[in-house]
């Protein structure tokens, strides 16, 4: 039994397996707990579908065990992938056949169940699917977002106990990459399966997950609760977790927040540095308005005026709508020449900012890098 009293499904006891001599497993350990969500999450190349596929038991390890159910021996193993269904990154669905044959095939292929007893199964869950209106259409007749329910309920016709996903959402859109990832909560709530997802869409797979396994350079990084891998403090991990932070952060010359702090911590013998923080106030409602690209370029506009200043050593993203910045000598002043600067800034002059401009503010504090805890009240630089 794991934690909080789950029963353990599968369980990888100091797992190797290597390739020449590229070990893309050494000495993975992990358990997937029964009728729940595990995301497998990487960078691209760290092992996660050599993983996958020795959960699915299509590959065997060079050294180590896997456990299934308690059990591991060959006859478990084997036993065991009868349990498992799969969904592909691009459903696999066969053009020459209508939704409903590509259905049935697993069912047919078997040859245990007559077609009445296929048509009533099928019948039945395309109902509960809510796709029972497009059986017969071919998968170019309906869109990708209905072609993911039939490649989900083709993986569930055979009652599995497992389903893998790997990479489900690969290709789509941000608006059918949520649905997909919905689609997988919902059904997983309803049939009680227990699902394997390798993916890379971060955060949004850890809102339905409820464990988290992260594949760092053929190791485990971590494993554990999507709340747990919150507040952990490996600095590899929370490098790749903040991913898309630090591509928006290289684009604008910001360091991250982690190597900002440590610089500051070299410096700190010193009381001629200052640390000044920025922060655009109704960030969130004119991103509402204007969508993430527009707001970021807001950002930018800090990171450009300040950051870039001359007197500036470094400067990072502190979050959604602020900036922090390390001045070397001097306190920053509200003068004229900043203010100008700012709003003289041909982004200011965008149609998309004078319409939402509303409400949008530019606050900062400025402490002396030795009184940093020192809590000030923010100044207004810039009101819009």
């Amino acid at each position: 039994m794991s934690s909080g009293g789950t029963e353990t499904l599968i369980e990888f006891r100091n797992v190797y397996k290597a390739f020449g001599e590229k070990r893309v497993l050494d000495g993975v350990d992990f358990k997937i707990p029964s009728g729940k969500i595990t995301a497998f999450i990487g960078k691209s190349g760290s092992g996660k579908s050599v993983l996958l596929k020795h959960i699915a038991g299509l590959m065997t390890p060079d050294r180590g065990e896997i456990i299934y159910q308690g059990d591991s021996t060959e006859k478990a193993r084997s036993s065991f992938k009868n349990k498992f269904s799969y969904m592909f990154q691009n459903n696999a669905l066969l053009d020459s056949m209508n939704v409903y044959d590509n259905v049935a095939l697993p069912l047919v292929e078997e040859g245990r169940l007559s077609k009445s007893e296929i048509d009533e199964k099928i019948s039945n869950l395309f109902k509960l699917l809510d796709i029972l209106d497009i059986k017969t259409q071919y998968t170019s007749q309906i869109s990708g977002g209905m072609q993911k329910r039939v490649a989900l309920a083709r993986a569930l016709i055979t009652d599995p106990e497992v389903i893998l996903f790997d990479e489900p959402t690969t290709g789509l859109d941000p608006l059918r990459k949520n649905v997909v990832i919905n689609l997988i909560s919902e059904y997983q709530l309803k049939f009680g399966f227990t699902a394997v997802i390798v993916s890379h869409d971060i955060p949004d797979i850890f809102y339905i997950c409820d464990h988290v396994v992260i594949l760092n350079e053929g190791k485990i990084g971590f494993s554990g609760s999507p709340l747990e891998l919150e507040s952990i403090e490996n600095e590899t991990i929370k490098s790749f977790l903040n991913s898309q932070e630090h591509l928006l952060s290289d684009l604008m010359g910001l360091l991250p927040c982690l190597e900002f702090d440590s610089r500051l911590k070299l410096l700190e013998s010193s009381d001629s540095y200052y640390v000044s923080t920025f922060r655009v106030d109704g960030f969130e409602r004119f991103r509402e308005k204007v969508g993430s690209i527009a707001s970021e370029k807001l950002i930018n506009v800090l990171a450009r005026n300040f950051s870039g200043n001359q007197s500036a050593v470094n400067a990072c993203r502190a979050n959604d709508s602020s900036i922090r910045v390390c001045f070397e000598n001097r306190d920053v002043k509200v003068n004229d020449k900043i203010i100008d600067a700012l709003k003289n800034d041909s982004f200011f002059q965008s149609p998309s900012f004078l319409k939402n401009r509303e409400g949008v503010s530019i606050k900062y504090t400025s402490n002396k890098l030795a009184d940093l805890n020192q809590e000030l009240a923010e100044k207004t630089l810039v009101k819009f």
